[in-house]
């Protein structure tokens, strides 16, 4: 109820339709029982919580949420753990840095297949598929959760709190000692490519597919980013949070000044 009402109030606005409901929607959000505390906040669910939040407690209990003592070396994820992309989404780089590799070796997968040495000889085929539930139904679930896990750390496109306005967010959870390049799409159509070299970010380039405003927290704290557009240098922009009008098919770049 926390998360479908305030989107169920915008896209009411968005579409101009129910206008005679959002009063009662309104009014049911903001007299719902109060969470008891943030234990029982569904951090994947609707932007209940995200690194954009604005609520200190939140942010506090994000710490908490996984592993708040570290990823223990002897720890053998279950295929279909979620403990990466609740990382991801909590900006644990440390967690990131041995969950993902964890999943993908599927270490605990013997405890799903106890045929599967006898099968296949190790815990994960040639592949990097397995067999959880059998020889009959080859499985990929954990790699997906994997993939899940590395889109969330390398970009995250999310708004303060349920139907908010998204904000893109660079490396949030990226280990700095993974270089990496990637190309990916964001909310509002914005394809986003980026890299990280040696632990810093060399730039960011932004295809805007749809137009609008380009929201982007700023991926050189305490720099000023230099706006190039259209082929020639803008300005420069300054902030922590950098808002960026575009119009559809339009593409700019960052650098640092």
């Amino acid at each position: 109820m926390r998360g479908i009402l305030p989107i169920a109030i915008r896209a009411s606005r968005i579409l101009g339709v129910d206008s005679d409901l959002r009063a009662g929607w309104k009014d049911l959000l903001e007299n719902l029982v109060p969470l008891k505390d943030w234990r029982h906040c569904p951090v994947t669910a609707f932007d209940h919580y995200t690194l954009e939040s604005k609520d200190a407690r939140r942010h506090e209990f994000a710490r908490r949420v996984v592993y708040p003592k570290g990823f223990p070396d002897d720890e053998k994820l279950a295929p279909l753990s979620w403990a990466a992309v609740v990382s991801a989404i909590c900006g644990r780089e440390d967690i990131i840095e041995k969950a993902i590799p964890n999943q993908l070796r599927g270490e605990r997968l013997k405890r799903f297949s106890p045929r599967f040495d006898e099968i296949n000889g190790v815990g994960v085929l040639r592949n990097r598929m397995d067999l959880r539930e059998g020889v009959n139904c080859v499985n990929a679930q954990r790699l997906g959760i994997a993939a899940h896990s590395l889109q969330l750390a390398l970009c995250q496109s999310v708004p303060p709190g349920p139907a908010g306005d998204p904000v893109i967010r660079l490396f949030e959870a990226w280990p700095r000692q993974w270089d990496a390049t990637f190309r990916l799409l964001c909310r509002g159509g914005f394809l986003v490519s980026s890299a990280m070299r040696d632990g810093g970010v060399g730039f960011v380039e932004v295809e805007s597919q749809a137009g609008g405003t380009c929201r982007l927290r700023n991926p050189w704290p305490g720099r000023k980013p230099a706006l190039y557009r259209d082929g020639g240098k803008v300005g420069v922009l300054e902030g922590g949070l950098l808002e960026i009008e575009t119009r559809c098919g339009q593409v700019f770049r960052l650098v640092p000044e």
